[in-house]
C-alpha cells in the first residue's frame, strides 16, 4: 500500500485530518511532515497499518493522543507522558507561549542577570521545561508525586535540559530554599462536585481534583508571596471555569499589595491568573 492509497483508504468523517497526520508522522520512519508526505506519496508505507488502525480505534474511544502514543509535542519540546500523569492541554501551551512573549518584551525581565523559575505541580514538567528551552532561566520543578518527578526528570533528559526537581508538598516552606522571579502553577483545580467521571478514561482522578478545596493552593501561594518570591516578580496560575470571582475577592482582600489580571481563552473563558507585586512595573 502506498502513502496515497493509505490516505485514500481513511474515512475522515470519523477523525479529522490533523489527527490522521499526527499519527502518520509519529509512526512513519521517513514521513515526518507534510512535505515528506508529498515527496513520498507513491512510496509504500513504512509502518504497520494494523497499529495505525488500533490507535484510531483508541482515539475514537476518547483516549487522548498523548496517552495513545505516549509522546507529544509541547511548543518546541517533546514529552513522554507517564501513566496517571496529566496530559498537557492546549490552554496550558497558550499560557506558556504568552509568558515567553512577556519575557521577551518586558524590560523588567531583561534587566535580570538570571531569571529563577519554579514550576509548582509540575506533572510531566511541560511548563518548566518549555520555559527552560525558550528563555534564559534557572528552573526548579516541584511536585508531591514521585511519578511526576520521575516523568519530569525523564523529559528533561529527553530534551537535553538541565533543571532541578523537588519532591514535596508545595505548602512545605522548606521547599523554597531560594526566592523566585516567576512562579507558574497548574494545580488540580476541579471541585469534587464538578468532576466529570469520563476524564478517568486515561488519567488519575488526583490529576484533577482539588482535595483541600476552598482554592487552597492558590491562596497559600499568594498569601506567602513574600516568602517564596523576589520583591519584583510574577505568579501565573491556570484556573478552572467559574473560579475568577472567588480569586478576585481574595486578591482584593490584600488591598494594595498586588496587581492582578485575569486572561480569557479563545472561547472567552477565564483560564489564567497573573499576580505580581506592586512596583514590579510589569505590563501584562
Amino acid at each position: 500500500m502506498t502513502f496515497r492509497q493509505f490516505y485514500q483508504k481513511n474515512d475522515f468523517s470519523k477523525i479529522n485530518k490533523a489527527v490522521f497526520f499526527y499519527l502518520l508522522f509519529f509512526l512513519s520512519k521517513t514521513v515526518k511532515n507534510y512535505d515528506d508526505f508529498v515527496k513520498n506519496i507513491e512510496s509504500d508505507i513504512d509502518f504497520n497499518f494494523e497499529i495505525f488502525k488500533k490507535h484510531i480505534q483508541e482515539y475514537l474511544k476518547n483516549k487522548s493522543l498523548s496517552h495513545i502514543i505516549k509522546r507529544i509535542k509541547f511548543l518546541n519540546i517533546e514529552l513522554d507522558i507517564f501513566p496517571n500523569i496529566l496530559s498537557p492541554r492546549d490552554e496550558t501551551e497558550n499560557l506558556v507561549q504568552d509568558l515567553i512573549e512577556l519575557f521577551k518584551k518586558d524590560d523588567f525581565f531583561k534587566k535580570k542577570r538570571k531569571i529563577r523559575v519554579i514550576d509548582v505541580c509540575c506533572g510531566s514538567g511541560n511548563i518548566g521545561l518549555s520555559l527552560k528551552k525558550n528563555i534564559d532561566c534557572e528552573v526548579d520543578c516541584l511536585d508531591i508525586e514521585q511519578n511526576a518527578i520521575k516523568n519530569t526528570k525523564h523529559n528533561a533528559k529527553l530534551n537535553n535540559l538541565r533543571i532541578k526537581t523537588i519532591l514535596t508538598d508545595c505548602t512545605d516552606f522548606s521547599s523554597y530554599k531560594k526566592k523566585y522571579d516567576i512562579l507558574v502553577c497548574n494545580p488540580p483545580y476541579v471541585f469534587e462536585k464538578d468532576f466529570d467521571i469520563s476524564l478517568l478514561e486515561n488519567e488519575d482522578k488526583k490529576c484533577f481534583i482539588d482535595k483541600k478545596g476552598d482554592f487552597f493552593i492558590y491562596k497559600f501561594l499568594i498569601s506567602n508571596y513574600k516568602i517564596i518570591m523576589n520583591k519584583k516578580s510574577l505568579m501565573v496560575f491556570e484556573i478552572g471555569i467559574n473560579m475568577e470571582d472567588e480569586l478576585e475577592k481574595y486578591l482584593l482582600s490584600f488591598k494594595t499589595k498586588f496587581n492582578f489580571y485575569f486572561k480569557k481563552d479563545l472561547s472567552q473563558i477565564t483560564r489564567v491568573l497573573y499576580v505580581w507585586s506592586k512596583g514590579s512595573n510589569l505590563e501584562i
